[in-house]
């Protein structure tokens, strides 16, 4: 696989290189976005992220480690920023917020009590 990137890189075809990276290291790169954010839908969402990342930045990547351990630093990197967002913390919990309302069946005020005990 090492062997490949390198291939691609020396004639500039990126499209091909990155193609090649997802095809071998996108499921575990989805697994590793998981571990971090626990939501199925999100962790795809940042995987396609990160490979668009890996894509714009491959003239960065310098040969120093191994391709694997430069996407996973990116990986990694990408989901504990997305996990300190203020997307993550805002609208993320306000979704959760709907669904416990919708199926506890609270009125407005049981919610009020429920957040004041949650805190």
């Amino acid at each position: 696989m090492e062997e490949s990137i390198e291939k691609f890189m020396e004639v500039q075809d990126k499209e091909g290189a990155i193609q090649e990276i997802m095809d071998t290291y996108g499921q575990s790169v989805l697994q590793l976005v998981y571990s971090y954010v626990k939501n199925k839908a999100v962790a795809e969402d940042l995987t396609q992220e990160i490979f668009m990342k890996c894509f714009k930045n491959l003239h960065k990547y310098n040969g120093k480690s191994k391709i694997r351990t430069w996407i996973w630093t990116i990986a990694i990197n990408h989901s504990k920023d997305y996990l300190r967002s203020w997307y993550n913390r805002k609208v993320v919990l306000s979704e959760e917020k709907v669904m416990r309302v919708k199926h506890n069946h609270l009125s407005t005020e049981e919610e009020v009590m429920q957040d004041y005990v949650d805190k």
